[in-house]
């Protein structure tokens, strides 16, 4: 009986006492624009991440690549991420086993819908600033794969993560650059895109940008859509846009992300449950159960101003902060059954290895039998605090329609009030292009 509960306590302790993993030092990094120290830093704690958590590893270190440019070694870490995810996708029945009588940290990390999607948007920059535009659609068309599963699982009379407004639009972008056929594609996943944002709307609160809306109107009457250009103009008004001819062929353009703030960390928050028991008798139940702990990001106040050219404003595109917190609010029903479940296993199992002690052992045995059960629930219950911490809080986008030839770009931006300017240095545009790039503030 000793050696049992030694070994329970063991795997409780082994659980509650995982490595931590050094985001100080990666976000402090990343806060000084030191991305290639963030990464080596990722990749020097590979060990501490663990198998669990290989996945966070891998997302974690295509993220900080990314930013450091090193789109090639971004995008290896961004396939192995999508060949596990595949691997984990079909559950082990015991992981799943283990999960439910320690706690899902036991379980390897899948990571969130969201995330998933996100994974791929990496992807898809990364093959952009290399110049591989038929890489960059794998990843809109494996996006694309997961946002179809999303909405089938998530069903359309029910509210959650099923679409990504971001994915879809520079999925458009991509496509917009090739055949006549790749033209249908992009103008579908623009009012995919606007599909998306009228989701966003309801469950975060992002607006509309008013570039998705002229861009709409572009592709419809470059593509002899009349009916859809009026339907798109009765909505939003007539807007001011280059025609897409143009853009294909005499203009330049180029696509702007402002990386704003972190992705919010988790942290374990214990709550107190009754329930009552086949006996009769009422037990309470403390569950840990995941919270969202969001940083407050400052209002942004951007334009990108190139040349001679007319500046333009940047518009937010993805609010992951309040993605992440809706995703969390939508799981906590399922997460709160499944904890109490547990908790109420443990509880069962306690007071049957409780009872097997005092036959064995008498009251002694009982006594240490009751201490070593409650120390293991004690240390078990911990909630699955794991989640993508490097990626931004928010994503700002500007897209510029520009004269080709050689020109200099700056973000011109007040973060609390304060101007200043960030560097794109110069550029030699070409006619046709569409050039991505990418810029952070923390």
């Amino acid at each position: 009986m000793p050696s049992r509960l030694l070994a329970l306590i063991a795997v409780a302790a082994l659980f509650a006492g995982c490595a931590t993993l050094p985001y100080a030092q990666v976000e402090g990094a990343m806060r000084q624009g030191q991305y290639a120290q963030a990464a080596d830093t990722v990749k020097g704690a590979e060990k501490d991440y663990g198998d669990k958590a290989h996945l966070l590893y891998l997302m974690d270190r295509a993220m900080t690549l990314h930013l450091a440019g090193d789109f090639n070694g971004s995008n290896q870490a961004v396939a192995d991420g999508a060949k596990l995810i595949d691997a984990l996708y079909t559950k082990s029945l015991s992981s799943e086993a283990a999960s439910f009588l320690v706690n899902d940290m036991s379980l390897p990390y899948r990571g969130d819908n969201y995330e998933r999607v996100m994974l791929h948007v990496l992807g898809m920059l990364n093959y952009a600033a290399l110049g591989d535009k038929d890489g960059a659609l794998v990843e809109a068309r494996q996006a694309d794969g997961l946002l179809v599963a999303y909405a089938k699982e998530v069903g359309e009379d029910k509210v959650g993560y099923r679409e990504d407004a971001l994915a879809r639009y520079v999925s458009a972008a991509l496509y917009e650059s090739g055949s006549r056929q790749d033209l249908w594609d992009s103008y579908l996943d623009y009012k995919k895109s606007d599909e998306a944002f009228d989701l966003y709307a309801k469950l975060y609160g992002t607006p509309k940008p008013l570039r998705l809306k002229a861009d709409l109107q572009r592709l419809a009457e470059g593509l002899g859509e009349d009916d859809d250009l009026q339907k798109w103009r009765a909505r939003d008004g007539q807007l001011a846009y280059t025609p897409l001819k143009q853009t294909r062929s005499d203009r330049a353009e180029l696509l702007v992300l402002i990386y704003q703030g972190l992705a919010p960390a988790k942290v374990s928050t214990s709550l107190s449950l009754p329930v009552s028991l086949a006996d009769g008798t009422q037990q309470f139940f403390k569950i840990a159960l995941p919270k969202a702990l969001v940083l407050d990001l400052p209002p942004l106040q951007a334009r990108l101003s190139v040349g001679t050219e007319a500046p333009v404003s940047f518009e937010l595109f993805q609010d992951i902060n309040a993605i992440a917190v809706r995703d969390l609010e939508d799981k906590s029903a399922a997460l709160t059954v499944k904890a109490t479940a547990r908790a109420l296993v443990k509880f069962q199992a306690a007071r049957e290895l409780q009872k097997q002690a005092r036959q064995s052992g008498g009251d002694g045995a009982e006594l240490l039998a009751f201490v070593g059960t409650n120390l293991f629930t004690l240390l078990s219950e911990k909630a699955d605090t794991r989640s993508w911490r490097t990626l931004p809080g928010r994503i700002w986008l500007a897209r510029a329609d520009l004269s080709p030839g050689k020109q200099h770009a700056v973000i011109l931006l007040s973060e609390d009030g304060a101007p200043q300017q960030l560097d794109l240095g110069d550029l030699d545009l070409k006619p046709g292009q569409k050039l991505f790039l990418q810029r952070s503030l923390y």
